[in-house]
């Protein structure tokens, strides 16, 4: 006996240790590969088996015979079919079970401005385009609803599964072995009724009997294991298992039940969503239609709240699976009315961010069933409602797109526009959107503009359609233009300039159409009929400087003249360069292409040597005028120079071109400073005065010189100019930048008295909030510097009444001023501010920081100390109770304010405020001690009245160890500071022989620095047990008579600290 049992618990060992758990879902039970390893596995599972049968034979019955009988039956079924024996809740379910965790959770449910507004603060880095939620949701071609239904409804899905006809010839239902494994498990369920697992002897029968195909007896096993153990780890797969078999057999109600039973046990289920999706597709069965929708919804949301991405459905098992959610949910919302359905859903039910999924799915459910206004009306309801949501523009593109496929063309053209409209670079959207962000709303509508222009331009040439022309004219140029408006330089713009041009020269609107050649020809870096384009504007100039008379004459002429030129200098090569040049030399002043008109000057100068003395003046100015805008600065100032020997101080002009040569001056001042040759460069700014001392551009020029001696340290010569800057030019815009370089330059200089008076001018001068706080501030610091302490009060006053905000700088300012008041000995003034300082910090909220709180905590404890010190002074003499009162009232004001110190969560802070805490309590339990004694007592009543006072004081003496204690108690963690070394003196005094030790002396941890705020609520824990231990003995003291002068004095403090940061 003793042997067969040994054997049999090393055969469990063996066979455990030898055969991986290969348990699954009821689709899995058909998968397994039997032929992996069959020779192997058979000889273990046979010598497990020989092993078991052997102890059943043998022994008698005994505690060990049903858990042998079920593993003997476990044995069997493992061997034939490789079902396992094991709890199924451990198993491997599909990955559709449970969706992957996000690290970030996430509400399906959403509010109404969740999904209108998505947020005007665009990202730093250029998105990528929103993902097109339609083309992930397009439907299967060919498969009609009841594919659909057939497909998505298979308890085992169709690209893996394999049916029964399909297995080997040797893999018989009806084996022995199989056989023989049903008949021990109903012979252990039967014999041992009470056996304690039972329910998974009854879940593996279930699975045996339904491999042999015995499916009705399997459902009445597993119908026997719900109502026996409804708390069986099985319940959820046997429950799912029994839902499946009823909607096979299309008993949708029962199979609504048992999948109910799965959906109640709630996410922990590894069958969760898939009873979700079943329970669903149960009450579509049953035209229960929003019933259905609530569990497809309820999947939907279950994936959202686990950070799926709707906007990226994927083609694995899990992306098919929501597509056919959605399909079936976009079914029932047609059966229920369409698109209305929706809408009334998520209005009664709750908004969710993934609506337009919802909306897609139906759009393009109708749009496989060739319903295309049903589509075209979904997507305009979904965009009609959340107008900016980021999907609309797509949904658009689609509403274009079904038309498109239906042949309706009208409408296509309608949607077409009805998208420009919405989505083009005028329209509300782009409040809310940045451009470079939808880079797939831009594409659209590119293409859309472009289709519409072509569209008319074709119609316009349309030969048949004559009597449409003009309209056909005005939507082909309305559409060129918005196209060009709207993407001015992208691949497309010169053909579409180009063609733009030509639909106007078809109309004879030669000055449109010039202008337009000419942009074609020298706007684009890039266009193969460039050249082409740029004679053609030279042309088109010329036709319509045929139409015009009088006035408008001159301008016409200019125009020709003017791409005359650009066109010889930029096509040299082209057989009529030279005559358009030659056309175009007269009027070349006019002209503003400096390039152009630089070459042309010089070439009509090397040209024709005699020409009259007029025009040389006119070719020397354009030279001058093209030198200085191509930034040859050196030979425009040589050019001015020459041109000016040639026109008379009376003639107009010469003011002008003064003004030219000065700029030639100033613009080599600019070059010198980027080159950083700052003295060169203030060189060429001061020459400026020389020249033309009233230019309009020396008071410029002047500044920009002192700007560059700043760079180079010349601080006694750039003081100089701008000090004559301000004198000068009183009204000049530049004078709040004057100021502040003289700001600069005293600072540097360590003239901080003149320094803090220029940042006080900054403060008068600007508008600019952040820049009169700067100056403010670093006013109120300079004259502190110089010890101006009065002024410096005054700004620091002046910063704080006129800035609250931001609360912290507030905070800072106020904390100076009170230090500034301290040092003038305004004591009142200055305990008034450290008030307003503490009450404005404590007022502050979200806007508190460490800094602030810090602050405040080191004025509050300023503040307390000061009742500190009234408390300590009042003595207790006669008249003994009003003094008694009155040092109860300032003692109980004394720990309410430190108390509340703890709150500030600073170490300092925390620290003195407990020392000083303790400390109260030992001058209350020593003002006691010494307090003043009544006159006429007997010896007895003085001996009495010693030990009443004892007895009302040593409470006191007590409290002020405990706190002491409390803050020594900060030295095992690593804390020390000044207060905690005030507190081990205090206690060497109170308690010397525990304290008063050698190693006590030890500073070593002096050297610590920082704080950590220890639990607050470990503290409190406490300070309630101190407060109970106190109460309980005050009680005990009333009880005997002895307390009658502690009336009044709070013993126990709010907290007894100890946090530190």
């Amino acid at each position: 006996m003793i042997r067969l049992l040994f054997i049999l618990i090393l055969v469990v060992g063996m066979v455990a240790c030898s055969s991986a758990p290969r348990k699954g879902t009821i689709g899995q039970l058909r998968r397994v590969d039997i032929a992996i390893e069959k020779e192997n596995i058979d000889q273990g599972f046979d010598k497990a088996i020989e092993s078991y049968e052997r102890f059943l034979e043998k022994t008698e019955k005994t505690a060990m015979t049903p858990e042998a009988i079920r593993r003997l039956a476990d044995l069997k079924v493992e061997k034939e079919y490789g079902l396992i024996t094991e709890s199924s809740s451990d198993s491997a379910k599909s990955d559709l079970a449970r969706p992957k965790k996000s690290t970030k959770k996430t509400s399906a449910k959403t509010t109404k401005k969740d999904i209108d507004s998505p947020g005007r603060s665009a990202p730093r880095k250029k998105q990528r385009a929103t993902p097109d939620v339609t083309s992930a949701l397009a439907y299967r071609k060919g498969e009609t609803d009841t594919n659909f239904e057939d497909r998505s409804t298979s308890s085992i899905p169709p690209d893996t599964a394999s049916t029964v006809d399909e297995l080997p010839a040797e893999f018989n239902l009806e084996r022995t072995g199989a056989k023989e494994a049903v008949d021990l498990y109903r012979k252990l369920l039967t014999e041992y009724p009470e056996y304690e697992r039972s329910d998974q002897a009854l879940y593996q029968l279930s699975r045996a009997l339904e491999e042999q195909g015995q499916v009705e007896e399997s459902m009445l096993v597993m119908e026997r294991l719900v109502a026996a153990f409804p708390d069986s780890k099985y319940l959820d797969e046997v429950e799912f298992r029994r839902g499946e078999s009823f909607f096979a057999r299309r008993n949708y109600p029962a199979a609504e039940k048992a999948y109910e039973s799965v959906v109640a046990i709630g996410e922990k289920s590894q069958f969760y969503v898939l009873a979700l999706f079943k329970l669903g597709w149960s009450y579509y069965k049953q035209d229960l239609y929003n019933k259905a929708l609530h569990k497809f919804i309820a999947l939907l949301d279950y994936k959202a709240a686990s950070g799926y991405d709707f906007g990226r459905i994927s083609d694995d098992q899990e992306g098919k699976r929501i597509r056919d959610t959605l399909r079936i949910a976009s079914q029932s919302f047609s059966n229920l009315g369409g698109v209305t359905a929706i809408i009334d859903y998520f209005s009664g039910y709750g908004r969710r961010k993934y609506e337009h999924v919802v909306y897609a799915s139906l759009g393009e459910y109708y749009f496989s069933k060739q319903r295309y206004n049903d589509a075209v009306t979904t997507y305009s309801t979904f965009v009609s409602r959340n107008r900016t949501h980021r999907q609309a523009p797509l949904f658009d593109l689609r509403v274009i797109a079904i038309n498109k496929a239906g042949g309706f063309a009208s409408l296509v053209i309608e949607a077409k526009k009805e998208y420009v409209n919405r989505y083009g670079f005028g329209a509300d959207y782009w409040k809310h959107f940045k451009p470079d962000y939808r880079p797939e709303v831009l594409d659209g509508l590119k293409v859309t503009l472009f289709d519409l222009a072509n569209h008319y331009h074709a119609r316009y040439q349309n030969k048949l359609k004559t009597k449409e022309k003009p309209n056909n004219l005005k939507e082909a140029l309305h559409w060129y233009r918005e196209f060009l408006g709207s993407f001015p330089m992208v691949d497309e713009s010169a053909a579409m300039n180009y063609q733009l041009a030509e639909l106007l020269l078809e109309n004879k609107m030669y000055h449109e159409a010039a202008h337009e050649f000419e942009k074609t020809a020298y706007v684009y870096p890039v266009f193969a009929k460039a050249e082409k384009a740029a004679y053609a504007s030279v042309y088109a100039f010329r036709e319509h400087l045929k139409q015009v008379k009088g006035d408008d004459r001159e301008q016409a002429v200019r125009d020709v003249i003017r791409v005359s030129l650009k066109f010889a200098e930029s096509y040299p090569q082209n057989k009529k360069a030279a005559a358009v040049l030659a056309a175009a030399v007269d009027e070349l002043y006019a002209l503003k292409d400096y390039k152009s008109a630089l070459i042309a000057a010089r070439n009509l100068i090397e040209r024709f040597p005699s020409i009259p003395k007029d025009v040389r003046r006119s070719a020397l100015l354009v030279a001058a005028h093209s030198s200085f805008e191509l930034e040859l600065y050196a030979d425009a100032e040589k050019a001015y120079t020459d041109v000016l020997k040639l026109v008379p101080e009376s003639d107009a002009l010469h003011d002008t071109l003064t003004d030219n040569l000065v700029a030639s001056i100033y613009k080599q001042g600019e070059a010198a400073n980027r080159s950083q040759n700052y003295k060169q460069a203030a060189e060429h700014f001061l020459r400026v005065a020389r020249v033309a001392p009233a230019s309009k551009l020396r008071p410029t020029a002047d500044f920009d010189a002192a700007v560059a001696l700043i760079k180079v340290e010349e601080w006694p010569i750039a003081a100089s100019i701008l000090t004559d800057f301000r004198k000068r030019f009183p009204k000049h815009k530049l004078q709040p930048e004057v100021t502040k370089k003289l700001a600069y330059i005293y600072r540097e200089e360590g003239d901080f008295a003149k320094a803090a008076a220029e940042f006080l001018r900054i403060d008068a001068e600007t508008t600019e909030p952040e820049l009169r706080r700067e100056a403010l501030l670093t006013a109120a610091d300079l004259y502190r510097k110089v010890d101006d302490l009065a002024t410096a009060r005054q700004v620091y006053r002046r910063y704080i009444e006129m800035f609250p905000e931001p609360v912290d700088v507030n905070i800072e300012a106020r904390d100076n001023l009170a230090t500034i008041l301290k040092e003038q000995g305004e004591q009142k003034l200055y305990l008034d501010e450290l008030q307003n300082l503490v009450d404005l910090e404590a007022a502050a909220g979200e806007y508190q920081t460490l800094k602030t709180r810090e602050i405040a905590g080191l004025a509050a404890l300023i503040l307390a100390r000061v009742d500190y010190e009234k408390s300590v002074a009042v003595r207790l003499v006669e008249p003994f109770a009003k003094n008694l009162q009155r040092k109860q009232a300032l003692v109980k004001r004394v720990t309410e304010a430190y108390t509340k110190l703890f709150d500030y969560e600073i170490g300092v802070v925390t620290a003195e405020a407990t020392f000083y805490l303790a400390e109260t309590y030992a001058d209350f339990s020593r003002s006691l001690m010494n307090s003043e004694r009544p006159d006429g007592l007997s010896p007895l009543e003085s001996e009495q009245y010693e030990l009443a006072l004892e007895e009302q004081a040593f409470p006191f003496e007590e409290k002020a160890i405990e706190m002491h204690q409390a803050n020594i108690e900060l030295i095992s963690r690593g804390i020390y500071n000044e207060w905690i070394e005030n507190s081990l003196d205090k206690l060497a005094v109170f308690m010397p022989a525990r304290y008063e030790k050698p190693e006590m002396e030890n500073n070593k941890f002096a050297s610590m620095q920082g704080f950590r705020f220890e639990n607050k609520e470990l503290y409190r824990i406490k300070q309630a047990e101190a407060a109970r231990a106190a109460e309980a003995k005050n009680s005990r003291m009333s009880e005997s008579g002895q307390s009658k002068r502690s009336d009044g004095v709070d013993q126990t403090p709010a907290s007894t600290g100890g946090r530190t940061d």
